[in-house]
């Protein structure tokens, strides 16, 4: 099946000013913070002529869920791979309701003035109400059993939270938006904590895996916030880098697109990235000798590639990259100082162009970088490399 045929299948646009004005969520939310949902689509072209069109909702069919099946793969069986691995939105409504129970009974009789408003229909809740609501989720949800929950559970229930609202017509980022900076930040701070344990068979343990985030629209190019952090979730798992100092290293000038024919005379389309030249990166002690080397890049020096993927384009790093260059104004598009672009608060789906000129917030990346490094697939490849696990 053709990419083109498996995009024009799977066009998905939502527009999230209309429906927050179905829902009541601008009342609630305010303007979130570039997160509108834009189009998604399997070429640039076709993005490029979606962003053109006027917003519509075209949800995917089970139509759709059948070409996207791999070929040799019946939509039964796949549906049941799936299943398996599906983010159980009911997990972190559960936790949700039992906190919110917990914290009455904890307060029954007493009065705080600074009381947080408590729901428990998370959908009842404005997106004031649910920020300051998850700030205090984060940090006192237990358990049935009373235990503490890991911090990729943690990420887990949240990740829970945020699909259901998708699923119910809210169209919020709890991740990303503005109205929820506090909790965002918070759970940052939480989420470096982060350890993966190494089972005895050599897998890492954590309960993220990256199908949920594709699944909850965490992935993809539904706005321009969300393309930035694929782009980035893409870079730390396969330029294996796990420091906002390596991604500040990547370039537009120093990472391009290439192609090669395979043994098999299929072309094969990958993204290349060329570490900067090392002489600027080497400092001189007091007596003149150049000190050694910063470890800014475990592959300084060396080329990385990240190759296409043809099975799925949707989910593609090279046709995702293409579309964000598309969508920079061409006076970036060679800088050798710039990679990841701060969005433009003021454009829609429509516009030309969703970045500035001007580097994405150092508090940002980090945040983006914290979430993608609890992922269990980003783990795994990263220690494999290291020759620290068996695979995954």
């Amino acid at each position: 099946m053709s990419g083109d045929q498996n995009g024009e299948k799977q066009e998905f646009w939502v527009d999230n000013r209309r429906n927050s004005e179905k829902n009541g969520s601008r009342k609630q939310g305010g303007e979130p913070n570039g997160a509108t949902m834009f189009p998604h689509h399997s070429t640039v072209q076709k993005m490029m002529d979606f962003a053109a069109a006027a917003p519509k909702v075209q949800l995917l069919s089970e139509a759709a869920e059948e070409d996207a099946a791999p070929k040799g793969v019946s939509t039964s069986s796949s549906r049941k791979h799936q299943k398996h691995h599906r983010l159980k939105c009911h997990r972190g409504i559960d936790a949700w309701k039992r906190w919110v129970q917990w914290r009455r009974s904890q307060s029954a009789g007493r009065r705080r003035s600074n009381a947080v408003t408590l729901k428990e229909n998370i959908l009842d809740c404005s997106a004031s109400e649910l920020n300051d609501g998850l700030c205090c989720f984060i940090s006192e949800v237990k358990r049935p059993d009373g235990e503490q929950y890991s911090t990729s559970s943690l990420f887990y229930l949240c990740l829970a939270i945020q699909q259901h609202l998708f699923q119910n017509g809210r169209t919020e980022n709890i991740f990303s938006d503005l109205i929820y900076n506090q909790f965002s930040t918070k759970f940052t701070e939480i989420l470096k904590r982060f350890q993966p344990a190494v089972r005895a068979g050599g897998s890492i343990q954590s309960r993220v895996e990256e199908e949920f985030l594709w699944e909850c629209k965490q992935l993809g190019a539904y706005s321009p916030i969300i393309l930035l952090n694929t782009l980035l979730f893409f870079c730390s798992k396969y330029f294996g880098f796990s420091t906002v100092e390596q991604h500040r290293q990547l370039s537009f000038a120093h990472v391009m697109r290439c192609s090669r024919t395979g043994k098999d005379n299929t072309k094969v389309t990958f993204l290349l990235f060329k570490a900067r030249g090392t002489e600027n990166q080497a400092e001189s002690d007091a007596d003149g000798v150049p000190a050694k080397k910063r470890k800014k890049n475990e592959a300084e020096g060396k080329k990385l590639k990240m190759m296409e993927n043809p099975e799925n384009p949707l989910r593609c790093p090279v046709k995702l990259y293409e579309f964000y260059l598309s969508k920079c104004s061409e006076s970036v598009r060679q800088r050798s100082d710039m990679f990841y672009l701060h969005p433009d608060c003021s454009c829609v789906p429509s516009s030309p162009l969703w970045f500035s000129s001007a580097p994405l917030d150092g508090r940002v990346m980090e945040a983006m970088l914290v979430r993608t490094l609890s992922v269990r697939e980003v783990q795994c490849r990263q220690r494999r490399a290291l020759g620290q696990t068996s695979g995954y």
